[in-house]
């Protein structure tokens, strides 16, 4: 019986994966899957502590970057769409406590 010994994946490779991790984020931030967004952030939290456990060697340096640009930009994207989010959620929970004093008020005067 022959085992096969898995490699770690290389860094160029674990970058891909953590993009594609954030792309996955971003689409369930379109989509308003705040839970499955979270649970994504905490894989691809882990990812990247995996990814830089090691620091980049200077051959590497310009590739790395380049990864790690284009996640800052889907990044951004995926903050702007939270506190888009935040900001609607804030207004409906203040919304919702003005409906109630006016309820408890109109209670009051009857």
């Amino acid at each position: 019986m022959q085992t096969l010994l898995q490699s770690a994946p290389s860094r160029p490779e674990q970058l891909a994966e953590i993009l594609d991790l954030s792309l996955a984020m971003l689409d369930l931030a379109r989509a308003g899957d705040w839970e499955g967004l979270e649970a994504r952030e905490a894989e691809r939290r882990g990812l990247v502590l995996e990814c830089f456990r090691e620091p980049a060697a200077t051959a590497e340096a310009a590739a790395v970057a380049d990864a790690l640009q284009r996640i800052l930009v889907v990044n951004q994207e995926i903050t702007e769409l939270a506190e888009a989010h935040r900001t609607t959620l804030g207004a409906s929970l203040q919304a919702f406590g003005t409906a109630r004093k006016a309820q408890k008020a109109y209670g009051q005067h009857l």
